[in-house]
């Protein structure tokens, strides 16, 4: 079954490190692709907008103890 959701992903760069949030899409459970780049937030209205912020937190706080390494 394949499933998805937002995740915090850990980025590696030249020595720096910093955190985005990503797609990231499920397998058996188990992650195996996400997005390249980071989510970007639009909506066809106000109140879409919310929901899907409000989805994205669910997520990030849901996941925050398993960031995933951005490879």
């Amino acid at each position: 079954m394949t499933s998805w959701n937002y995740r915090i992903m850990r980025h590696k760069i030249c020595g720096s490190t910093w955190y985005a949030l990503h797609e990231v899409y499920y397998e058996g459970g188990k992650p195996t692709t996400w997005t390249i780049d980071p989510v970007n937030l639009h909506g066809d209205t106000a109140d879409g907008i919310i929901k899907c912020l409000e989805q994205m937190l669910r997520d990030a706080n849901k996941y925050r103890g398993k960031i995933l390494k951005y490879k």
